[in-house]
């Protein structure tokens, strides 16, 4: 008998607490914000433990948030 791996499923919800971050802030709400600030503010302002950066993206774009660029130059837009 062979046991095939099967990666964790993805989130269909994105993370509460980023979520709850997400429409108090309004961060979003005057523009593009560069990914690196979005990111610190959000672990600023969230209580331990924070979201790993790529989780972060990912559910910002359940959210109707898109990353646009790449590295350091990479920043955050709403797309809805």
């Amino acid at each position: 008998m062979s046991t095939t791996y099967r990666p964790a499923a993805q989130p269909t919800r994105p993370d509460p607490g980023l979520t709850r971050w997400f429409l108090q802030t309004g961060v979003f709400a005057a523009g593009p914000v560069p990914t690196d600030d979005a990111y610190a503010d959000y672990r600023r302002s969230v209580a331990l433990p924070s979201l790993p950066r790529p989780r972060f993206v990912a559910d910002l774009r359940r959210l109707g948030v898109e990353e646009s660029g790449d590295g350091h130059a990479a920043v955050l837009r709403r797309s809805r």
